[in-house]
């Protein structure tokens, strides 16, 4: 069963998911923030993530366990 408020199911898992690497657009979507924040966060070292290049990455268990950690 899916709750369309967060686009999750009632077991706490996302489409996002399915994604082995989400980009800032999906960090932003699973977090219900702006994009403009994710970038604050990335910026400010307050939100974990890999940088190639100009590009930035994220990994969906680690935002997860950040997030289960209490911080936003």
């Amino acid at each position: 069963m899916m709750d369309n408020n967060t686009g999750m199911d009632l077991m706490g898992s996302c489409s996002l998911f399915k994604k082995k690497i989400w980009r800032v657009k999906d960090v932003s979507e699973y977090l219900q923030l702006s994009v403009g924040t994710i970038y604050n966060k990335t910026s400010k070292g307050e939100i974990p993530t890999i940088k190639k290049g100009k590009t930035l990455y994220f990994l969906p268990d680690q935002i997860k366990n950040w997030l289960m950690e209490g911080n936003l």
